[in-house]
Protein backbone atom coordinates (compact mmCIF):
# COMPACT_ATOMS: atom_id res chain seq x y z
CA UNK A 1 0.00 0.00 0.00
CA UNK A 2 1.55 3.34 -1.04
CA UNK A 3 1.96 5.77 2.25
CA UNK A 4 -0.20 9.09 0.82
CA UNK A 5 2.12 12.04 2.39
CA UNK A 6 0.31 14.65 4.33
CA UNK A 7 0.03 18.18 3.11
CA UNK A 8 1.50 21.16 4.97
CA UNK A 9 0.61 23.90 2.76
CA UNK A 10 -2.45 25.23 5.00
CA UNK A 11 -0.35 25.48 7.85
CA UNK A 12 1.01 29.23 9.28
CA UNK A 13 4.45 28.19 10.11
CA UNK A 14 4.88 30.63 13.11
CA UNK A 15 2.06 28.80 14.54
CA UNK A 16 4.17 25.63 14.60
CA UNK A 17 7.16 27.35 17.37
CA UNK A 18 6.67 25.66 20.77
CA UNK A 19 8.49 28.77 22.90
CA UNK A 20 6.77 27.65 26.41
CA UNK A 21 6.54 24.98 28.60
CA UNK A 22 2.71 24.04 28.45
CA UNK A 23 3.03 23.87 24.80
CA UNK A 24 6.08 22.02 24.87
CA UNK A 25 4.84 19.32 27.68
CA UNK A 26 1.54 18.94 24.68
CA UNK A 27 4.13 18.27 22.16
CA UNK A 28 5.81 15.62 24.27
CA UNK A 29 2.72 13.89 25.44
CA UNK A 30 2.16 13.51 21.76
CA UNK A 31 5.09 12.64 20.75
CA UNK A 32 4.87 9.85 23.24
CA UNK A 33 1.46 8.60 22.70
CA UNK A 34 2.67 8.32 18.93
CA UNK A 35 4.88 5.77 19.73
CA UNK A 36 6.97 7.05 16.72
CA UNK A 37 8.26 10.77 15.38
CA UNK A 38 10.64 12.25 12.98
CA UNK A 39 13.54 14.78 14.18
CA UNK A 40 15.80 17.06 12.55
CA UNK A 41 17.96 19.68 14.50
CA UNK A 42 19.33 23.09 13.04
CA UNK A 43 22.67 24.05 14.66
CA UNK A 44 25.69 26.17 14.14
CA UNK A 45 29.19 24.74 15.30
CA UNK A 46 31.45 27.02 13.38
CA UNK A 47 31.57 29.80 16.24
CA UNK A 48 31.87 27.68 19.61
CA UNK A 49 33.20 24.71 21.11
CA UNK A 50 30.47 22.60 20.94
CA UNK A 51 27.52 23.10 18.12
CA UNK A 52 25.02 25.54 19.14
CA UNK A 53 21.59 24.06 19.04
CA UNK A 54 18.88 26.69 17.32
CA UNK A 55 15.95 24.42 16.65
CA UNK A 56 14.30 21.04 17.41
CA UNK A 57 11.81 19.89 14.64
CA UNK A 58 9.88 17.06 15.56
CA UNK A 59 6.77 15.55 13.27
CA UNK A 60 3.82 12.65 13.80
CA UNK A 61 1.83 11.48 11.16
CA UNK A 62 -0.13 14.45 11.37
CA UNK A 63 1.07 17.41 13.27
CA UNK A 64 4.69 19.53 13.02
CA UNK A 65 6.33 21.43 15.80
CA UNK A 66 9.23 23.48 15.98
CA UNK A 67 11.17 23.59 19.03
CA UNK A 68 12.87 26.52 20.18
CA UNK A 69 15.56 25.91 22.69
CA UNK A 70 16.84 29.60 22.59
CA UNK A 71 13.41 30.77 24.22
CA UNK A 72 12.87 26.90 26.39
CA UNK A 73 14.47 24.41 28.24
CA UNK A 74 14.26 21.34 26.15
CA UNK A 75 15.04 18.63 29.16
CA UNK A 76 11.44 17.22 28.87
CA UNK A 77 12.08 16.18 25.12
CA UNK A 78 15.72 14.60 25.20
CA UNK A 79 13.83 11.63 27.44
CA UNK A 80 12.05 10.76 24.60
CA UNK A 81 14.80 10.35 22.39
CA UNK A 82 16.78 8.52 24.70
CA UNK A 83 13.52 6.27 25.57
CA UNK A 84 14.16 2.94 22.92
CA UNK A 85 9.98 2.34 23.26
CA UNK A 86 10.06 4.73 20.94
CA UNK A 87 11.05 5.20 17.00
CA UNK A 88 12.84 7.88 16.48
CA UNK A 89 13.29 9.05 12.68
CA UNK A 90 15.72 11.33 10.60
CA UNK A 91 17.74 11.32 7.79
CA UNK A 92 21.72 11.16 7.91
CA UNK A 93 20.83 11.70 11.30
CA UNK A 94 24.39 11.29 12.92
CA UNK A 95 24.59 14.90 13.77
CA UNK A 96 20.99 15.32 15.17
CA UNK A 97 21.85 11.96 17.47
CA UNK A 98 25.16 14.27 18.46
CA UNK A 99 22.90 16.84 19.70
CA UNK A 100 20.96 14.57 21.98
CA UNK A 101 23.79 13.53 23.50
CA UNK A 102 25.67 16.91 24.32
CA UNK A 103 21.81 17.95 25.52
CA UNK A 104 21.19 15.28 27.50
CA UNK A 105 24.63 13.33 28.01
CA UNK A 106 22.50 10.40 26.92
CA UNK A 107 23.05 8.70 23.50
CA UNK A 108 19.85 7.96 21.68
CA UNK A 109 18.01 4.33 20.92
CA UNK A 110 15.89 3.06 18.92
CA UNK A 111 16.82 4.94 15.49
CA UNK A 112 15.28 4.85 12.46
CA UNK A 113 17.71 6.65 9.37
CA UNK A 114 15.83 7.04 6.21
CA UNK A 115 19.16 7.83 4.49
CA UNK A 116 20.33 4.34 5.28
CA UNK A 117 17.45 2.16 4.79
CA UNK A 118 17.08 3.62 1.41
CA UNK A 119 20.03 2.30 0.76
CA UNK A 120 19.43 -1.43 1.87
CA UNK A 121 16.22 -0.96 -0.17
CA UNK A 122 18.41 -0.49 -3.15
CA UNK A 123 18.00 3.31 -3.77
CA UNK A 124 20.68 5.65 -4.27
CA UNK A 125 22.88 6.11 -1.16
CA UNK A 126 23.88 8.39 -0.02
CA UNK A 127 20.83 10.09 -0.74
CA UNK A 128 19.84 14.04 0.25
CA UNK A 129 16.39 14.25 1.93
CA UNK A 130 15.05 16.35 -0.82
CA UNK A 131 16.05 13.76 -3.57
CA UNK A 132 15.27 10.68 -1.51
CA UNK A 133 10.87 12.40 -1.23
CA UNK A 134 10.69 13.38 -4.63
CA UNK A 135 11.69 9.84 -5.57
CA UNK A 136 9.26 8.29 -3.02
CA UNK A 137 6.39 10.61 -3.18
CA UNK A 138 7.52 12.91 -6.25
CA UNK A 139 7.00 16.02 -4.39
CA UNK A 140 9.41 18.70 -4.50
CA UNK A 141 10.09 20.37 -1.69
CA UNK A 142 11.74 23.73 -0.50
CA UNK A 143 15.26 23.70 -0.18
CA UNK A 144 18.41 26.37 0.19
CA UNK A 145 17.85 27.58 3.87
CA UNK A 146 20.44 24.77 5.28
CA UNK A 147 23.22 27.69 6.24
CA UNK A 148 20.68 30.30 7.22
CA UNK A 149 21.54 32.20 10.54
CA UNK A 150 19.16 30.01 13.05
CA UNK A 151 20.35 31.98 16.03
CA UNK A 152 18.52 35.02 14.99
CA UNK A 153 15.32 35.60 15.93
CA UNK A 154 12.40 35.83 14.65
CA UNK A 155 13.14 33.29 12.13
CA UNK A 156 11.59 34.02 8.67
CA UNK A 157 8.68 32.93 7.39
CA UNK A 158 11.02 31.07 4.34
CA UNK A 159 13.43 29.32 7.13
CA UNK A 160 9.86 28.22 9.83
CA UNK A 161 9.11 26.56 6.19
CA UNK A 162 12.22 25.12 5.22
CA UNK A 163 12.59 23.82 8.79
CA UNK A 164 8.79 22.09 8.71
CA UNK A 165 9.41 20.74 5.15
CA UNK A 166 12.45 18.58 6.80
CA UNK A 167 10.26 16.30 9.22
CA UNK A 168 7.04 16.92 6.73
CA UNK A 169 8.19 13.67 4.69
CA UNK A 170 9.89 11.65 7.05
CA UNK A 171 6.83 9.66 8.63
CA UNK A 172 5.96 8.95 5.20
CA UNK A 173 9.24 8.04 4.48
CA UNK A 174 9.58 5.94 7.17
CA UNK A 175 5.90 3.39 6.45
CA UNK A 176 7.30 3.04 2.75
CA UNK A 177 10.78 2.09 3.87
CA UNK A 178 9.76 -0.07 6.55
CA UNK A 179 7.16 -2.08 4.61
CA UNK A 180 10.31 -2.76 1.70
CA UNK A 181 12.60 -3.67 4.52
CA UNK A 182 10.25 -5.92 5.98
CA UNK A 183 8.69 -7.17 2.68
CA UNK A 184 13.03 -8.17 2.55
CA UNK A 185 13.76 -9.51 5.75
CA UNK A 186 16.01 -6.20 6.18
CA UNK A 187 14.62 -4.80 8.84
CA UNK A 188 17.23 -6.24 11.31
CA UNK A 189 20.01 -5.13 8.78
CA UNK A 190 18.85 -1.59 9.43
CA UNK A 191 19.08 -2.42 13.51
CA UNK A 192 22.73 -3.25 13.26
CA UNK A 193 23.65 -0.08 10.98
CA UNK A 194 21.97 1.77 13.62
CA UNK A 195 23.71 0.39 16.89
CA UNK A 196 27.19 1.85 16.73
CA UNK A 197 25.01 5.49 17.00
CA UNK A 198 23.55 4.24 20.50
CA UNK A 199 27.17 4.06 22.43
CA UNK A 200 29.27 7.39 23.45
CA UNK A 201 31.86 7.02 21.52
CA UNK A 202 31.13 8.46 18.17
CA UNK A 203 30.07 11.61 20.53
CA UNK A 204 32.92 12.00 22.89
CA UNK A 205 36.80 11.97 22.26
CA UNK A 206 38.56 12.28 25.45
CA UNK A 207 40.91 15.16 25.15
CA UNK A 208 43.78 12.38 25.45
CA UNK A 209 43.56 10.97 22.08
CA UNK A 210 42.40 14.33 20.24
CA UNK A 211 45.91 14.74 19.10
CA UNK A 212 44.94 11.82 16.31
CA UNK A 213 42.82 14.20 14.54
CA UNK A 214 45.33 16.57 14.08
CA UNK A 215 45.72 17.04 10.57
CA UNK A 216 49.86 16.98 9.25
CA UNK A 217 50.90 14.70 11.96
CA UNK A 218 52.54 11.69 9.57
CA UNK A 219 56.03 12.73 9.66
CA UNK A 220 56.37 13.14 13.27
CA UNK A 221 58.83 11.16 15.34
CA UNK A 222 57.55 9.08 18.51
CA UNK A 223 59.13 12.20 20.67
CA UNK A 224 57.29 15.04 18.55
CA UNK A 225 53.81 12.95 18.45
CA UNK A 226 54.39 12.90 22.37
CA UNK A 227 55.00 16.35 22.51
CA UNK A 228 51.77 16.73 19.79
CA UNK A 229 49.33 14.28 22.43
CA UNK A 230 49.90 17.12 25.32
CA UNK A 231 49.97 20.01 22.70
CA UNK A 232 46.31 18.85 21.56
CA UNK A 233 44.88 18.33 25.04
CA UNK A 234 46.24 22.01 26.34
CA UNK A 235 44.03 22.68 22.99
CA UNK A 236 40.85 21.47 23.54
CA UNK A 237 41.09 22.87 27.27
CA UNK A 238 41.78 26.26 26.28
CA UNK A 239 39.44 26.17 23.48
CA UNK A 240 36.56 24.83 26.15
CA UNK A 241 37.24 28.15 28.39
CA UNK A 242 37.46 30.77 25.29
CA UNK A 243 34.33 28.51 23.63
CA UNK A 244 36.17 28.39 20.25
CA UNK A 245 36.12 25.58 17.83
CA UNK A 246 39.22 24.09 18.51
CA UNK A 247 40.88 24.66 15.37
CA UNK A 248 39.56 28.21 15.14
CA UNK A 249 41.49 28.66 18.41
CA UNK A 250 44.67 27.34 16.95
CA UNK A 251 44.63 26.02 14.23
CA UNK A 252 46.57 21.81 13.28
CA UNK A 253 49.56 23.94 11.09
CA UNK A 254 50.69 25.92 14.18
CA UNK A 255 49.83 22.48 16.55
CA UNK A 256 52.67 20.53 14.23
CA UNK A 257 55.13 23.50 14.10
CA UNK A 258 54.78 23.46 17.89
CA UNK A 259 55.33 19.90 18.29
CA UNK A 260 58.49 20.30 15.71
CA UNK A 261 60.18 23.21 17.26
CA UNK A 262 59.22 22.21 20.87
CA UNK A 263 60.13 26.29 21.63
CA UNK A 264 61.31 26.35 25.33
CA UNK A 265 60.64 30.26 25.60
CA UNK A 266 57.97 32.88 25.33
CA UNK A 267 59.56 34.64 22.49
CA UNK A 268 60.17 31.08 20.76
CA UNK A 269 56.43 30.22 20.64
CA UNK A 270 55.78 33.74 18.88
CA UNK A 271 58.33 32.70 16.49
CA UNK A 272 56.99 29.27 15.72
CA UNK A 273 54.79 29.55 12.38
CA UNK A 274 51.43 29.43 12.23
CA UNK A 275 51.64 30.82 15.41
CA UNK A 276 49.60 34.11 16.01
CA UNK A 277 51.25 36.15 18.46
CA UNK A 278 48.31 37.47 20.68
CA UNK A 279 47.99 33.35 21.35
CA UNK A 280 51.60 33.36 22.16
CA UNK A 281 51.79 36.23 24.46
CA UNK A 282 48.45 35.02 26.39
CA UNK A 283 49.77 31.37 26.57
CA UNK A 284 53.05 31.28 25.93
CA UNK A 285 54.18 29.37 29.33
CA UNK A 286 51.01 26.90 29.43
CA UNK A 287 52.14 26.05 25.79
CA UNK A 288 55.94 25.38 26.71
CA UNK A 289 54.57 23.88 30.21
CA UNK A 290 52.68 21.11 27.37
CA UNK A 291 55.57 20.42 25.43
CA UNK A 292 58.00 20.18 28.34
CA UNK A 293 55.25 17.31 29.59
CA UNK A 294 55.35 15.65 25.92
CA UNK A 295 59.15 15.71 26.16
CA UNK A 296 59.25 13.92 29.37
CA UNK A 297 57.14 11.10 28.39
CA UNK A 298 59.03 7.59 28.95
CA UNK A 299 59.59 5.88 25.61
CA UNK A 300 57.24 3.13 26.12
CA UNK A 301 54.58 5.38 26.78
CA UNK A 302 55.12 7.95 23.53
CA UNK A 303 51.91 7.82 20.68
CA UNK A 304 52.73 5.36 17.85
CA UNK A 305 50.86 6.02 14.18
CA UNK A 306 49.31 2.47 12.82
CA UNK A 307 51.53 1.07 10.77
CA UNK A 308 50.73 1.32 7.35
CA UNK A 309 49.20 -1.72 5.53
CA UNK A 310 51.49 -3.95 3.22
CA UNK A 311 51.08 -3.31 -0.39
CA UNK A 312 48.99 -6.25 -2.31
CA UNK A 313 52.22 -6.80 -4.64
CA UNK A 314 50.65 -4.14 -7.08
CA UNK A 315 47.29 -6.52 -7.81
CA UNK A 316 44.84 -3.77 -7.80
CA UNK A 317 43.57 -5.77 -10.69
CA UNK A 318 42.48 -7.71 -7.53
CA UNK A 319 40.62 -5.54 -5.57
CA UNK A 320 39.18 -4.11 -8.37
CA UNK A 321 37.73 -7.54 -9.46
CA UNK A 322 35.99 -8.03 -6.02
CA UNK A 323 34.06 -4.80 -5.96
CA UNK A 324 32.96 -5.14 -9.22
CA UNK A 325 31.41 -9.23 -7.93
CA UNK A 326 30.27 -6.91 -4.86
CA UNK A 327 28.44 -4.50 -6.88
CA UNK A 328 27.37 -7.32 -9.02
CA UNK A 329 26.06 -9.09 -6.61
CA UNK A 330 24.75 -5.99 -4.45
CA UNK A 331 22.46 -4.91 -7.35
CA UNK A 332 21.27 -8.69 -8.19
CA UNK A 333 19.88 -8.21 -4.78
CA UNK A 334 18.74 -4.49 -5.39
CA UNK A 335 21.16 -3.63 -2.39
CA UNK A 336 23.20 -0.38 -3.22
CA UNK A 337 26.95 -1.20 -3.60
CA UNK A 338 28.01 1.86 -1.93
CA UNK A 339 26.23 1.53 1.58
CA UNK A 340 27.39 -2.37 1.35
CA UNK A 341 31.25 -1.78 1.27
CA UNK A 342 33.78 1.44 -0.20
CA UNK A 343 36.44 0.55 -2.10
CA UNK A 344 38.81 0.39 0.34
CA UNK A 345 36.83 -2.36 2.40
CA UNK A 346 37.62 -4.76 -0.66
CA UNK A 347 41.29 -3.82 -0.49
CA UNK A 348 41.14 -4.72 3.33
CA UNK A 349 39.23 -7.77 2.55
CA UNK A 350 41.77 -9.00 -0.40
CA UNK A 351 44.59 -8.35 2.19
CA UNK A 352 43.15 -10.26 4.67
CA UNK A 353 42.78 -13.14 3.15
CA UNK A 354 45.52 -13.01 1.17
CA UNK A 355 47.55 -13.49 4.29
CA UNK A 356 49.06 -9.50 3.78
CA UNK A 357 47.37 -8.22 7.06
CA UNK A 358 46.45 -9.51 10.37
CA UNK A 359 44.13 -7.64 12.54
CA UNK A 360 42.50 -8.40 16.53
CA UNK A 361 39.67 -6.97 15.15
CA UNK A 362 36.88 -8.28 12.64
CA UNK A 363 36.50 -7.01 9.07
CA UNK A 364 33.94 -4.97 8.38
CA UNK A 365 32.65 -6.89 5.42
CA UNK A 366 32.63 -10.33 7.34
CA UNK A 367 30.85 -9.01 10.10
CA UNK A 368 27.04 -8.64 11.07
CA UNK A 369 24.75 -8.54 7.50
CA UNK A 370 27.68 -8.23 5.46
CA UNK A 371 29.23 -11.66 6.19
CA UNK A 372 27.06 -13.66 4.27
CA UNK A 373 26.71 -11.57 1.27
CA UNK A 374 30.19 -11.62 1.13
CA UNK A 375 30.62 -15.07 1.29
CA UNK A 376 28.28 -15.84 -1.39
CA UNK A 377 30.71 -12.97 -3.53
CA UNK A 378 33.67 -15.05 -2.82
CA UNK A 379 32.66 -18.24 -3.42
CA UNK A 380 30.81 -17.14 -7.11
CA UNK A 381 33.53 -14.53 -8.11
CA UNK A 382 36.43 -15.02 -10.21
CA UNK A 383 38.84 -13.66 -7.68
CA UNK A 384 40.38 -16.70 -6.50
CA UNK A 385 40.33 -15.75 -3.09
CA UNK A 386 39.63 -18.35 -0.73
CA UNK A 387 36.42 -18.14 1.03
CA UNK A 388 37.17 -18.25 5.12
CA UNK A 389 35.38 -20.82 6.89
CA UNK A 390 35.81 -18.51 10.40
CA UNK A 391 37.52 -15.57 9.83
Amino acid sequence: MTVVPPVYDHYNYDQLVVSDPVRLREVCQALRAAGAFAVDTEFIREHSYKPRLCLVQVATADTIALLDPLTIDLSEFWPLVTDPTIVKVAHAGAQDWEMCFQSSGLPPANMFDVQIAAGLAGLPYPMSYGRLVQQIFDVEIPQGHSFSDWLRRPLTPRQLEYAAMDVAYLMPAYEWLRQRLDERGRLDWLRQEMLPFEGTELYWCEPQHAWRKVRGLGRLSPTELGVLRELAVWREKAAAIADLPARTFLNDQALVALARAKPNSTAAVAACRFMPRPLAAQHGRDIIQAIQLGLATPKDKLPKLPKAPPPLDGDKDLVNRLAAAGAQHCLANQLTPELFSPKHGYTELARALTAKRKSAEPLHLLTGWRKPLTLEILAHSDTGLPTPQDP
